[in-house]
């Protein structure tokens, strides 16, 4: 199953997903916002980190975030945000996930790398 309790509490949902690759997708709301009413950064961290996880996990193994390098470019106060992420390497234990976050305009918004742990 790609959805844990997390995602639900965040508003995470997954749009697509297969070999490799996954999508999920953020709808803006308040309860997700910084003080200055953008989504928070760690909203950006998370659904980034799940779409990176539910890619590796796409060849029946379980995986765990080992590191992540993350970069905030543009702050999104409304419309939704969507995290593509897709495998660039795989190891018998690594794997390295490319994720970049877009808006509903397919801005550009964040972009990062996950690295992946094989725990199974």
């Amino acid at each position: 199953m790609h959805i844990n309790n997390y995602m639900t509490n965040n508003d995470i949902e997954v749009v697509d997903s297969g070999i490799d690759f996954a999508t999920t997708r953020v709808e803006f709301s308040e309860k997700l916002t910084n003080y200055y009413g953008y989504f928070h950064g760690g909203l950006y961290f998370s659904m980034a980190d799940s779409a990176a996880g539910i890619a590796a996990r796409s060849n029946g193994s379980n995986y765990v975030t080992l590191n992540a390098n993350i970069h905030f470019m543009v702050a999104v106060k409304s419309g939704h945000i969507y995290a593509k992420a897709r495998v660039i390497s795989r190891t018998s234990k690594i794997c390295l996930v490319e994720v970049n976050i877009f808006d509903d305009h397919d801005r550009l918004v964040n972009s990062g790398t996950y690295t992946m742990y094989r725990v199974q």
